[in-house]
């Protein structure tokens, strides 16, 4: 499955479960403690919050790195899975940590929920 389409599919499946604002506000609150503005600009619908979230990467990896290294030990992702991860180009890159970002936060949430 390509990136474009899964974090869409994540999203999707969070609408529709009830999980998409929660999940913005994990989203907003981690983001934040990494240092990333007071309200990150996810919007609030899937398709902003795909574009947005793959954008805001992106610009990490390349302008930000130790932010974005920050960014994913506060979110708690696996360090090992992004180390394993085959050399890719920098667009590509990001939209497979937001597939992760997206799934670690969801799991975030769902937990709460219960």
């Amino acid at each position: 499955m390509s990136s474009n389409l899964e974090i869409r599919t994540l999203l999707q499946k969070a609408e529709e479960q009830g999980y998409l604002n929660g999940l913005i506000k994990q989203l907003n609150k981690d983001f934040l403690r990494a240092g990333l503005g007071p309200d990150l600009d996810l919007g609030n619908t899937v398709t902003s919050v795909s574009r947005n979230i793959v954008a805001t990467i992106y610009a990490l990896i390349i302008s930000d790195f130790e932010r974005y290294l920050s960014l994913l030990y506060i979110i708690d992702i696996d360090e090992n899975v992004v180390k394993s991860m085959p050399a890719k180009h920098v667009d590509e890159l990001a939209h497979d940590i937001s597939v992760l970002i997206l799934q670690r936060e969801l799991k975030k949430i769902i937990l709460k929920k219960r």
